[in-house]
């Protein structure tokens, strides 16, 4: 009997000293030695001068979110992204398993997306935090150049994540979404909540987490709001702080009468009334609006039942190739629905020389539908003002704004 227990408890000890993978989110209970559940405020630091990392590269926050004896799986986070990364164990040290993007920027009008890549690490951790070194590479190009590499060693530190998360809200103004981007990833389930008008917004998730939210209402003007969130950071012991989410100020109603009262009323951005520009007569009546290249002009209209938003417009290039792309978008206050038209033509007429402007278009009647409802419409005007290599740029001449 003594000999069959001697056996049994050999037989549990050799059992109890197996290494499984386990997870943050199973509920085992880490030892002290364990990396499962940490958290850590990292900076990754080029040890070359002069070359820095693409993009939004930091502040970064590396999760633990599982372990075993021969990997460790992370979330590497970064404001409004978040990706999971392999690490290997090599003796006391964690070696990257594969090359991630640090950071990036859209292509825009370069021949590739610029972004830097984290090729290489070695990481080692400690009951303080974690060293090591890797290398990172950094592709890049402009408007008439290919891409070229270069490569640079790093530096990468890190402390236990006493940082608590933060939250930064884009846009919401005029026609522009709302974007709430988090400094550093929740976990799945956080909710962010605005006040005015009340209603959740959308959260945008990357590989499991949660990085930003998203809301495409039009909200009404002169709105004092802010963002309430609930859910914690990945190792579960913060929230984000609430934000303001203020919307544009209340600039009046357009009177619809093709502008030929001369009043801005209605009109929000660097718009003028003009009676003709280099020659080119009001498109109807004996004025318009004249639109310049740049920062987007917002237009407000009162309506009953209307269902579509008409209006006369004319593109104008000051490029001398007569390029140059005007954006026009319309759509109803709490409404989530945007008609875009795009004004790019190369029918177009010269101008006379010595002016600021090269081309004109052809004259335009548009016709943008609105989601049903009662109310007020918002017109977004917004030209092209890129100059470099490649030139676009353009604004218009804008007439008998109107709803029907």
């Amino acid at each position: 009997m003594l000999r069959r227990c001697a056996i049994f408890l050999l037989f549990a000890a050799a059992c109890s000293t197996s290494d499984p993978a386990t997870t943050a989110d199973s509920g085992t209970t880490a030892d002290s030695g364990t990396l499962l559940g940490r958290s850590f405020d990292v900076t990754v630091s080029s040890v070359e001068a002069g070359i820095g990392c693409v993009g939004t590269c930091s502040p970064v926050t590396l999760y633990i979110q599982q372990q075993s004896s021969h990997t460790l799986e992370a979330i590497w986070g970064t404001p409004g992204s978040a990706r999971r990364i392999t690490l290997d164990r090599d003796g006391n040290d964690w070696i990257l398993r594969d090359p991630f993007q640090l950071g990036g920027l859209p292509m825009g009008y370069d021949l590739c997306p610029p972004k830097t890549d984290l090729v290489k690490a070695r990481l080692t951790f400690s009951n303080e935090g974690m060293v090591g070194s890797g290398t990172q590479r950094t592709e890049t190009c402009t408007e008439d150049t290919l891409a070229e590499a270069s490569e640079s060693g790093v530096d990468i530190t890190g402390s236990q994540d006493q940082t608590p998360p933060s939250a930064a809200a884009a846009g919401g103004l005029g026609l522009a979404a709302l974007e709430v981007t988090l400094g550093e990833p929740l976990r799945l389930g956080a909710t962010a909540t605005l006040s005015a008008p009340p209603h959740a917004l959308q959260p945008r998730l990357m590989d499991g987490v949660v990085v930003s939210f998203l809301d495409t209402q039009i909200p009404p003007l002169g709105l004092n709001r802010s963002i309430e969130f609930q859910g914690t950071d990945l190792q579960g012991t913060a929230t984000p702080a609430s934000i303001d989410a203020t919307t544009l100020p209340d600039f009046g109603l357009l009177t619809p009468d093709g502008f030929e009262s001369g009043s801005l009323l209605g009109v929000h951005g660097d718009a003028s009334v003009v009676d003709a520009f280099e020659g080119v007569p009001a498109l109807s009546g004996a004025h318009m609006l004249l639109i310049p290249p740049g920062a987007p002009v917002l237009l407000r209209l009162a309506r009953t039942s209307e269902t579509h938003l008409k209006l006369t417009a004319r593109r104008i290039s000051y490029c001398v190739t007569g390029h140059g792309e005007f954006t026009i978008t319309a759509g109803s206050v709490l409404g989530t629905q945007r008609a875009v038209e795009h004004l790019f033509t190369n029918d177009v007429t010269a101008l006379p020389s010595g002016g600021s402007a090269y081309f004109v278009g052809p004259v335009t009647p548009l016709s943008l539908p609105l989601e049903a409802g009662d109310t007020d419409v918002l017109l977004s005007l917004e030209g092209n003002a890129h100059d470099s290599y490649i030139c676009d740029i353009a604004g218009a001449l804008i007439d008998d704004v109107r709803v029907e």
